[in-house]
């Protein structure tokens, strides 16, 4: 059983690097040979293989249909269907997941096919909206749309995963009609509805946010700060209904329900008391995962905790390595792509490591060591993973959850859910159980924040995705048993995952680097030894910029671990917003900007024209401003920056408009010469004057924009102009990320765009 469901798994993984999806005849073209092969018990494994691809390639197909079709974004529809999760507040809107009954155009009544399930924005002042009500709402969808960039978040993922096929908003109110109010003919969409709203009741301060995502799986209440504490002591964990919580309610259950049936012999006489505590641990497993909607995470527990009181139900005694792999079988038939989450990968192999090392050894220690000592096999076990995934790894997290597994595991989820249980019975007394689980939320956070402040709590380090494979057996062998294969062979297998870096440009040769962070700039220039950033990208929220979910990111791909020089081209939000996310997350050397009085920094300074600097054979050299900016507006404020080496140039522009570049033109014409422009102004038509391209003759024109951005940038002018020069375009909204490389030698090289690269049959084609 335990090859079988690996090779199951592996089956489901050659799927998944699938750019697009085979045809569904290939279902029908296998099925016998697979039928054929059960047969033969020495195909089995390879029967497993099939099984596992040909199950994810059918639950592909059904998770992507049906798909909005590309006509009908932007599109007004009127639709009908249902709120199915709680909604959020983010920023200025209110954000649900939204299932779609019928579609119709709102100009003319077509019926339409939409996704089943889609995630809706409603800005504004929005009414008061709940979990399992019905509506009728006009909205405007796109498919999903995420950006593309080493390192960063991959949304278009994420929505696959949850089955949501587009994004949009609510276009109307005064169209928007409530159709039906909550009701308990949906059990679980009651219970969350009834539950959220009594809790919002409950004056719990700031902690309120962890409550509710302990009893409800809901996170986006919780603030950026306090993730950070949770991520930089690696107890972000605990602060989600995960396998652990699941696992300890329905083990709690499964000992009070034995020992209450052991009382009465009758009972026993009749059912055996492990039976009936068997079947109140699932009934407990499955109430928590509906209490948290059934989310992916609590869907994947409720199966492992259903598996091993199965087995108990049953008086099988199974081996943990049976149970585990019965298990990861069981939630890979349930949801094949559970595989494309990190925490799908973070459960079964901290599992695996406490088999491995722990489960089943005769020991004498006391509890509070052997806690210890799990804590050091998961924190050591799980190093190669984090690193590879996250490009850090929390130092501080075995003394952390030494603590704080125990605190919350005992203490802060049985008061949590206890209070909120309780809530039905009496508002008084369940509230008066939940402030004292707010009170032991405060330890918790104290506690917390002091190991946090800690110096050395925190390792920034990319490790590279092909140094996991050495680094898992360098574990493997480090954790192993007396009489295996000497530990020092280990250190030899772990070194790459330490000291493999990222691959930096030769003297004289630099690389620049657009990101894609939507409708915003944000350009990386890497020379042999120091790192340049021009602009930081939008912030998108308080708790979302493009500093930190995609520079900070990207650079730690890059091995990169601070920044020489940080440009910031004006004030403009799509331009500065991330600089506080970058500031906070890494370090930066210097910061320049055009108006250096609107910024604090300790090595502060003006972009100003003339200002030049070598750094590694590349030559560096700002065009504008010039000192009186005073009568310029924010736009033509924009630093502009020349970077060259022998051979080739890149103009960075920011978002200066035809009067600078009429300056620019009629002043500088000899420097403007170039091969790669960042086009002014994300293309607007207020900049790219036929004039300024004639001067810059750029061979490449890189637009920085978002997808479907609500300016129509870039302009069809601007695109017709550059396209007569027989430039080249680029356009990160469509590429992504793009990347040149400008060496003496070679000359200038153009890298295909990241999303053309790295594309999966689940992202959007543009």
């Amino acid at each position: 059983m335990i090859k079988f469901s690996l090779v199951f798994l592996l089956g489901i993984i050659i799927l998944t690097m699938f750019e697009s999806l085979p045809h569904w005849q290939w279902i029908v073209g296998i099925i016998p040979a697979v039928l054929v092969g059960i047969k033969f018990p020495r195909s089995i494994l390879l029967v497993g293989l099939v099984l596992g691809f040909l199950w994810a390639l059918c639950q592909a197909y059904l998770k992507l249909y049906p798909a909005l079709d590309k006509s009908l974004e932007g599109t007004d529809l009127d639709v009908v269907g249902q709120i199915v999760s709680i909604p959020t507040i983010q920023g200025r809107s209110k954000r649900f997941e939204f299932l779609i009954f019928d579609a119709y155009k709102a100009n003319n009544d077509e019926k339409v096919i939409v996704p089943n399930k889609v995630r809706l924005n409603w800005y504004g002042e929005v009414p008061d909206l709940q979990l399992g009500e019905q509506w009728q709402l006009r909205v405007r969808l796109k498919r999903p749309w995420g950006f593309a960039n080493p390192g960063s978040f991959d949304y278009e993922k994420w929505l696959f995963e949850h089955e949501i096929r587009a994004t949009g908003y609510v276009r109307d109110k005064k169209v928007a009609k409530r159709l039906k109010t909550i009701s308990i003919s949906n059990p679980t969409h009651f219970l969350r509805a009834w539950l959220n709203q009594q809790l919002q009741l409950v004056s719990l301060g700031t902690n309120s946010a962890v409550i509710k995502a302990l009893a409800l799986g809901e996170r986006s209440e919780m603030s950026p700060q306090r993730w950070k504490v949770l991520t930089g002591t690696g107890t972000n964990h605990l602060l989600a209904i995960s396998g652990l919580h699941v696992g300890l309610v329905s083990g709690l259950v499964y000992l009070l329900v034995l020992q209450l049936w052991k009382f009465s012999e009758p009972l026993c006489l009749r059912i055996a008391a492990q039976r009936v505590a068997a079947l109140a641990g699932i009934a407990a497993s499955v109430s928590y995962a509906m209490l948290a909607g059934f989310s992916i995470p609590t869907q994947r527990a409720m199966i492992m905790a259903t598996v091993v009181f199965m087995a108990v139900y049953f008086g099988k005694s199974f081996r943990p390595w049976s149970i585990l792999s019965i298990a990861l079988l069981c939630v890979l038939i349930w949801d094949p792509f559970s595989v494309l989450a990190p925490g799908f990968w973070l459960s079964y192999l901290a599992v695996a490591l406490i088999i491995f090392t722990i489960a089943g050894k005769q020991t004498d220690q006391p509890w509070l060591l052997r806690l210890a000592r799990v804590q050091w096999v998961l924190a050591l076990g799980l190093l190669p993973v984090t690193l590879v995934l996250f490009q850090q790894a929390a130092l501080i997290s075995p003394i952390a959850n030494f603590f704080a597994v125990p605190w919350v595991s005992f203490a802060v989820v049985p008061l949590v859910l206890l209070g909120s249980g309780l809530l039905i019975i009496s508002d008084s007394l369940g509230s008066w159980v939940l402030q004292v689980a707010n009170y032991s939320i405060d330890i918790f956070w104290l506690i917390l924040k002091y190991l946090y402040s800690l110096p050395y709590v925190k390792w920034a380090h990319s490790a590279p995705a092909w140094a996991l494979i050495p680094a898992a057996l360098g574990v493997v062998l480090l954790l192993s048993p007396k009489g295996w294969p000497s530990k020092t062979i280990s250190l030899a297998l772990l070194s790459p995952l330490v000291f493999a870096q990222a691959n930096s440009p030769q003297s004289g040769v630099f690389e620049l680097s657009i990101l894609d962070v939507g409708q915003g700039l944000a350009a990386v220039v890497e020379t042999e030894q120091h790192v340049l950033v021009y602009d930081t990208g939008p912030a998108y929220s308080n708790s979302f910029n493009a500093g930190e979910s995609v520079i900070v990111p990207f650079l730690r791909a890059r091995g990169v671990n601070k920044i020489d020089m940080l440009v910031i081209s004006h004030t403009d939000k799509d331009h500065a917003g991330g600089l506080e996310g970058i500031v906070a997350n890494i370090q930066v050397d210097r910061l320049v900007t055009s108006t250096p009085q609107e910024f604090e920094h300790d090595q502060l300074s003006s972009c100003r024209k003339g200002v030049t600097w070598e750094w590694n054979g590349v030559r560096f050299q700002f065009l504008h401003p010039s000192d009186d900016i005073h009568r310029l507006s924010k736009n033509n404020r924009s630093c502009v920056l020349l970077v060259t080496n022998s051979a080739s140039s890149v103009l960075i522009t920011g978002d200066i408009e035809r009067p600078i570049e009429r300056i620019l033109v009629e002043n500088q014409a000899k420097l403007l010469d170039t091969d790669v422009l960042v086009v002014s102004h994300h293309g607007s038509n207020s900049s790219s004057t036929t004039a300024f391209i004639q001067t810059t003759s750029p061979r490449y024109a890189v637009f920085a924009t978002g997808y479907r951005n609500p300016y129509g940038f870039p302009n069809a002018k601007v695109v017709s102009r550059y396209e007569e020069f027989g430039t080249t375009l680029v356009n990160t909204a469509s590429q992504g990320m793009v990347t040149f490389t400008f060496s003496n030698q070679r000359g200038l090289q153009k890298h295909p765009g990241y999303r053309d690269v790295h594309r999966k049959f689940w992202h959007s084609s543009f």
